[in-house]
């Protein structure tokens, strides 16, 4: 049987778990799928990358860093969710036409909602200016009606970007820009209840050029934010307790890691490809095995 391809689009993703999770699910379900990865760089070669998706018919992609937001101008159509963030994180390939979608939005949400009553009317931070974030600011103001998001980033010019797009559609959430060395940065992370690692920092990965984390790298940089009464939300899912959720466990506040967005955002893409649900708990077990080991180099 020949097999459809899938595959993620980004820079430097060889430790990324989207094939496992994809190809587990597919053949879990005996369906004729095959999920890789193409690596895609310099950034210019990323329209070339879609052209040729088109013309080998592959049928369809997750999109990563850094090109959730460059991709939009090569898609024929986007959905409604991904033409309200601007960012794409999944395209679907029908018949020649590339569809962008955005579903880190519900995927961000879905492992939030048990917390939903501890959240509205609060303030919430997010670290990072790119497309994960936009999802993530979309996810908090739909879900979960939040009384302030502070953005935390080192290009702030980015994140007012992502600022003045959001008060142009709506003004029902207050914004504000933080500077990741602002003097007050830990005062304002002290009142915000959710605080958001949306940011690569922290990310295991297999390759020489890694870099461990230092306490320059470490988000947020002032441990002594945390409490109890505070939620912690990692995006980054190898390794699965990250400096940012120990240091936030340590001080006993509650903690949610990358791979319940990977595998919620996952599901939703994956439906989208094949008309079908993914077996998510089989999954799951799958992907913590794989976590449970050392990454290859």
């Amino acid at each position: 049987m020949v097999k459809k391809i899938l595959g993620l689009i980004g820079h430097q993703v060889g430790y990324s778990l989207s094939p496992q999770m994809h190809n587990t699910a597919a053949d879990l379900l005996g369906l004729p799928y095959f999920y890789t990865v193409f690596q895609v760089h310099p950034p210019e070669n990323l329209r070339i990358a879609l052209e040729g998706a088109r013309a080998l018919d592959i049928a369809g992609f997750n999109v990563t860093i850094p090109y959730k937001e460059r991709v939009l101008k090569y898609l024929d159509s986007l959905s409604a969710e991904a033409a309200e963030v601007q960012a794409v994180n999944t395209i679907l390939n029908r018949d020649g036409q590339l569809i962008g979608y955005n579903t880190d939005i519900s995927g961000f949400a879905e492992p939030l909602l048990a917390h939903k009553n501890r959240l509205s009317g609060e303030s919430v931070a997010i670290f990072g200016s790119g497309g994960a974030t936009r999802a993530a600011i979309q996810a908090l103001k739909q879900y979960f009606k939040p009384a302030r998001i502070c953005l935390v980033a080192r290009n702030e010019s980015r994140a007012h970007a992502i600022r003045e797009d959001f008060r142009r559609r709506s003004k029902s959430v207050k914004i504000s820009i933080h500077g990741i060395d602002d003097a007050d940065l830990a005062d304002i992370l002290s009142e915000c209840r959710l605080i958001v690692n949306a940011t690569p920092v922290g990310t295991e990965q297999p390759t020489p050029a890694a870099k461990p984390a230092t306490p320059e790298t470490l988000l947020p940089p002032d441990s002594t934010i945390w409490s109890r009464d505070k939620i912690a939300y990692d995006l980054v899912y190898r390794p699965m307790q990250t400096p940012f959720l120990k240091a936030a466990a340590d001080a006993g506040a509650t903690t949610i890691g990358g791979l319940d967005m990977l595998l919620a955002q996952g599901a939703k893409a994956f439906e989208l490809w094949t008309g079908k649900k993914m077996p998510i708990d089989q999954v799951r077990n799958v992907l913590l095995r794989d976590l449970s080991e050392p990454p290859q180099r």
